[in-house]
């Protein structure tokens, strides 16, 4: 089973990784890597109980996105250029349009990307709190005296264990990419909030003349910023990243269990 994921997550990485010209996906996977490292015995005993097959459904998810949005990629790919532009330091000219007839779909694309990302984050969050010496799926103390508690909006009620963690909503579990900072830059730019507001709106379209995305609640988006976020989820790597990260569990997983059965 490892084999053939791994087969194939090598000809993904192949593909994918040159797409990516800003060097944001090897810094945020060694910001990652390195705390599930630091304290590899307690969090390897931890990924050896979780069902391999619930991690087996992680990966599958991720494969499917990626190959949804290669499925697409007629309607992104025109925007590549235009994040090579910014990386460049080019001015993109105003008068530059991109075909607007699918915005239905890439918006789709894009809330999908990130709730599938954010379903990875428990992963990320239980190795932070072995690297912090609690338990796996110990996040904080219920009085939220000591562990991981950060800074929320509204006093939102924030989640003390994994098992929380894991039914809390998407914005509630981004705020646990505090302690990664590299990591938060690149999930902040790729999908940045003022967008998914944007394209929320159930009377959202699109405005070819002009360039802009039309919500009629006052908040307006250039349709091409949009399109170079979504590209961006790609060319960014998050999703290979966290395709990545479930594979590195796996290992550990199989790992662990395979200990154990040496020693029984």
């Amino acid at each position: 089973m490892l084999r053939r994921y791994d087969v194939l997550h090598r000809v993904l990485s192949v593909g994918l990784l040159p797409l990516g010209p800003s060097g944001d996906y090897p810094v945020a996977k060694k910001e990652i890597w390195a705390v599930s490292r630091a304290s590899i015995q307690s969090f390897g005993e931890y990924c050896a109980a979780i069902d391999d097959s619930e991690l087996a459904k992680l990966q599958r998810r991720l494969f499917d996105q990626i190959r949804r949005m290669m499925e697409h990629r007629a309607i992104w790919s025109p925007a590549l250029a235009l994040t090579y532009l910014d990386v460049l330091g080019r001015r993109i000219p105003n008068e530059w349009r991109l075909p607007g007839d699918d915005f239905h779909i890439l918006r789709d694309a894009y809330r999908q990307n990130y709730e599938v990302c954010c379903q990875i984050l428990w992963l990320v969050v239980a190795a932070k709190n072995t690297e912090e010496g609690r338990p796996a799926a110990e996040i904080c103390s219920p009085d939220y005296s000591f562990g991981w508690v950060p800074q929320a909006e509204g006093g939102k009620k924030l989640p003390k264990t994994l098992a929380q963690y894991k039914k809390a909503t998407s914005e509630v579990k981004e705020l646990y990419l505090d302690k990664f900072p590299s990591t938060r830059d690149a999930w902040d730019a790729i999908f940045n909030r003022s967008i998914r507001n944007a394209i929320a709106h159930a009377d959202a379209d699109f405005v070819i003349e002009t360039g802009m995305i039309a919500t009629g609640k006052g908040d307006d988006l250039s349709y091409m910023d949009f399109v170079k976020s979504t590209v961006g989820q790609m060319q960014m790597q998050m999703l290979m990243l966290f395709i990545d990260y479930v594979k590195l569990c796996r290992i550990y997983g199989h790992a662990g269990r395979a200990a154990k059965a040496s020693q029984a």
